[in-house]
């Protein structure tokens, strides 16, 4: 088994679409993997390590 992770840093300035990245980059991904790709995950970065603080990352 192969895991691959990509990590997106999160800024005050920059942006990530998570709708585009699951429903048009993921679906790319798995298609161009085929039959070795048995599954995919996608966990967004909600909140920072403390409270009112950006995320670490996007995604």
């Amino acid at each position: 088994m192969i895991k691959v992770s990509v990590f997106y840093p999160c800024s005050a300035d920059s942006q990530f679409d998570i709708d585009y990245y699951c429903e048009t980059h993921m679906p790319m991904v798995q298609q161009l993997l085929g039959q070795a790709c048995t599954g995919i995950a996608v966990e967004e970065g909600i909140a920072g390590s403390a409270p009112g603080e950006l995320p670490t990352y996007h995604a």
